[in-house]
């Protein structure tokens, strides 16, 4: 009987050990294993490089700079910007002195960076090419003192321009140097309100170059019609230069011509008297009869008459 206690004892101690762990088990939750995901598996991917941007003293533009405009110091300035790559201008290259006159190429907005290859400095090619508007050409012409208004006119003036030549001549300047008849003498305006763009090697970014040296070439902005016109009337006679208004600076398209017996009548007296031409080389006489010769022939007619 105590064998039989002991052994029931035993069983359900047992029973209670089992019963307390299958409730130990039940409680405890169970641990998932992560999957792993696709993407922790790959290689991540890399970001572009973030470009390095650093302040420089660089220059900048201090108002709006229109395509074509002339540019002042007072357009510019010195600015810490912050700027990447190399199209920008320096404070430790460069002046601002050195782009007094110099051209913009593209339009530049204000408090911007002002890029290298925006403006055209006077010194460097390409500068007449950045002057001239749209579709114009620039045409040079020979002057002197007189033609070219003593030294008056310089570039950003607008003027016209006249050629003064014989009509009745196939030699051109030659002609006028030697002297022709006078009745043939004509001035014709060939081109109206065109801008000059330089003198010499004075430009409208250095106006004051030159001053005082013999004036030999004004180089203005015309048509391409314009242009062939200058370039053969260069070889009829004589160029000159009038100066226009400035509240008039345009074309007024007046074409005129003029001949020397709408100035005045008595330039018929200075005719050669009809006869016989002589030509040698490039000397021209003209070999007229006197006074007396026709008043011979008149009486001899006179003469005949009444016979």
């Amino acid at each position: 009987m105590t064998m039989q206690r002991v052994l029931g004892l035993l069983l359900v101690a047992v029973l209670v050990v089992l019963a307390a762990l299958f409730m130990r088990l039940a409680t405890t939750p169970a641990v998932v294993k992560p999957v792993p995901s696709v993407a922790s598996e790959t290689t991540p991917e890399t970001s572009p490089p973030i470009p390095v941007v650093e302040k420089r003293k660089v220059l900048v533009a201090r108002k709006v700079i229109h395509a074509g405009q002339f540019i002042d110091k007072s357009d510019l300035a010195w600015g810490e910007m912050d700027v990447s790559g190399y199209n920008w201008i320096s404070s430790s290259d460069y002046s601002l002195s050195q782009f007094a006159g110099s051209v913009a190429i593209d339009s530049i907005m204000a408090n911007t960076v002002v890029p290298y290859d925006a403006l055209v400095r006077p010194e460097q090619h390409g500068f007449l090419a950045a002057v001239l508007a749209p579709g114009m050409r620039a045409a040079s012409i020979p002057v002197n003192d007189v033609t070219v208004g003593a030294g008056l006119i310089g570039p950003g003036d607008y003027v016209d321009v006249l050629l003064t030549f014989y009509a009745n001549s196939d030699r051109g300047a030659w002609s006028m140097a030697q002297g022709g008849d006078i009745n043939m003498l004509t001035n014709k305006t060939l081109v109206t309100g065109v801008r000059v763009i330089a003198i010499n090697r004075r430009s409208l970014a250095d106006p004051e170059q030159e001053l005082g040296r013999k004036l030999t070439t004004a180089t203005v902005e015309v048509s391409a019609e314009g242009a062939q016109q200058l370039a053969l009337a260069a070889h009829m006679g004589s160029l000159s230069m009038t100066l226009r208004s400035q509240r008039q600076p345009g074309s007024d398209n007046e074409q005129m011509e003029l001949w020397v017996g709408d100035i005045h009548t008595a330039s018929d007296q200075l005719k050669p008297k009809p006869g016989l031409v002589l030509m040698r080389g490039q000397q021209t006489q003209v070999v007229g009869f006197s006074q007396e010769d026709d008043n011979t022939n008149d009486n001899d007619s006179n003469d005949d008459d009444k016979g």
